[in-house]
């Protein structure tokens, strides 16, 4: 009877001591906060200038997740440290709503894109790469039939204060400003200002620059090159020179 007894106490202190290695804890940094479990498990991330995730963590760095960024951006699903990687749905302020495979944070794998045009819905279902269908077909839905496939943001999930800490801060936050306008107002202008290329030389150009805190364009380079050296040269010339944009505010902050 005593050895039973003893055998039952052991089996008791491992199974407390094992509850004791997941907590409630608050881990408070510079710029965010983490209350949730820890060091893995169920929690909430309150980020300065990225927003607020929650759901599954794993010492505070995303696992599983739903998160809300200050431009109206949200993603419900797999992360590799901060980044969108594995499957999950991405849906754009701009209205967008893409559901696939994502590599390293950007839509790379097999997935579908969902755009509203007017009327209808307009589907690509395919290979992506980078944010572009490589390989694929396009479909055409009515609004109503369209509903019932795509998928929405679990908003009902997001608690009073969740949502009064994101109202608050898009209070603070807004995109790049360029002369009075916006992104589009500054493509005009580079294509205003592109000098001295040959008439045969036409291409799509992917540029990747940062304007930072002054409002001044900084570390511009090619990412997608047109095929056309002279083209290429010509765009990152003009971006580097632009003009001093408004910069982008994130919670009140120049960022």
């Amino acid at each position: 009877m005593k050895r039973i007894v003893v055998l039952f106490l052991v089996v008791l202190s491992s199974v407390i001591m094992n509850a004791q290695e997941v907590r409630d804890t608050i881990v408070v940094a510079d710029d965010w906060r983490y209350e949730g479990q820890w060091p893995k498990g169920e929690g909430v991330l309150y980020h300065e200038y990225d927003g607020m995730y929650w759901g599954t963590f794993n010492e505070a760095i995303p696992v599983c997740c739903k998160h809300c960024d200050y431009f109206g951006n949200r993603y419900n699903g797999n992360f590799n440290g901060f980044r969108y990687d594995g499957y999950g749905v991405m849906f754009f302020s701009y209205g967008e709503i893409y559901e696939g495979n994502f590599q390293n944070g950007e839509m790379t794998g097999i997935g579908k894109l969902f755009r509203n045009e007017s009327d209808i819905y307009v589907v690509q279902q395919g290979e992506f790469r980078n944010g572009e269908i490589v390989a694929g077909k396009e479909f055409y839905f009515p609004k109503e039939k369209a509903a019932k496939m795509i998928p929405s943001f679990p908003e009902q999930e997001m608690t009073a204060d969740q949502k009064s800490y994101l109202k608050k801060a898009l209070k603070g936050t807004a995109a790049p400003g360029f002369k009075g306008g916006d992104m589009n107002d500054f493509s005009l202008w580079v294509n205003q200002n592109l000098r001295g290329l040959s008439a045969d030389v036409q291409g799509r150009v992917v540029v990747s620059f940062v304007v930072n805190e002054d409002g001044r364009v900084v570390d511009v380079s090619i990412v997608e090159s047109s095929s056309f050296e002279e083209l290429d040269s010509e765009v990152v010339r003009v971006i580097s020179s632009a003009p001093k944009f408004k910069p982008a505010t994130i919670n009140g902050h120049k960022v």
